[in-house]
């Protein structure tokens, strides 16, 4: 599975909202960083979790001592039913494919699999072009999931080229450097803000489009509206 979109569009806020949403079902984790911190992480699911202002949970210090108190209590209750989760976390530079098959294969009974994002997976093979890089790790993960019999979610970044476009939504062919992704993925979640495009109405401006641009298994070329809140990190 594939969630595709431009930088700041939320795609890894996204992403977090569904391992939060799996977690709490009980169900075995591994969230590959290779984007963002494990404390932002954490930050964003506390933020999800207690529909609590991001920018008050990262930056304590700057609220009065009554908010102060109230924020940080909330915080810590929350982080401690974070670490209830059986949520497993991978976040380092040069993460390959094969480090996250390693993790995968340490773990044991792994139910699904987050990786922030594709394109920022370091490649085997650094003499080919980044075409065929990215097509290989495209193709690597494919055999992971395979292999494992488990879904594996990916954010990708897409090619900015598309906002030249009189018709600014993204499709399916505008992944950046590959043109094996869109034929690799089984499912593609493409997002899409107007507000980023143009002026919207000031209820709009925070409405994300969820376009499903390929479902292997079902219907294909929907979208669903979302609700993007970004001060709690939440869809």
């Amino acid at each position: 599975y594939v969630v595709g979109g431009i930088p700041t569009v939320g795609k890894t806020t996204f992403i977090l909202n569904m391992v939060q949403s799996i977690c709490k079902q009980d169900k075995k984790v591994l969230f590959a960083s290779l984007e963002m911190p494990y404390e932002d992480v954490i930050t964003k699911l506390i933020s999800d979790l207690g529909d609590e202002d991001m920018e008050s949970v990262r930056d304590l210090d700057s609220l009065d001592d009554e908010k102060k108190g109230k924020v940080s209590k909330k915080a810590v209750d929350l982080a401690s039913n974070i670490a209830g989760y059986n949520r497993h976390f991978i976040g380092k530079e040069a993460i390959t494919v094969v480090d996250i098959e390693n993790e995968v294969g340490i773990l044991g009974d792994v139910d699904i699999v987050f990786i922030d994002y594709l394109q920022k997976i370091t490649p085997i093979n650094l003499k080919v072009s980044r075409y065929e890089q990215i097509s290989q790790i495209s193709k690597d993960i494919k055999y992971l999931a395979t292999k494992f019999g488990i879904p594996i979610v990916t954010v990708a970044s897409i090619n900015r080229s598309f906002s030249r476009r009189d018709i600014k939504k993204p499709m399916l062919s505008d992944f950046r450097d590959s043109g094996n992704v869109e034929y690799d993925i089984d499912v593609a979640l493409l997002m899409y803000r107007a507000s980023q495009f143009e002026s919207v109405p000031k209820d709009r401006e925070n409405v994300a489009e969820i376009i499903i641009a390929k479902q292997r298994q079902g219907k294909g070329g929907h979208s669903i509206e979302l609700l993007f809140k970004p001060e709690i990190s939440k869809f």
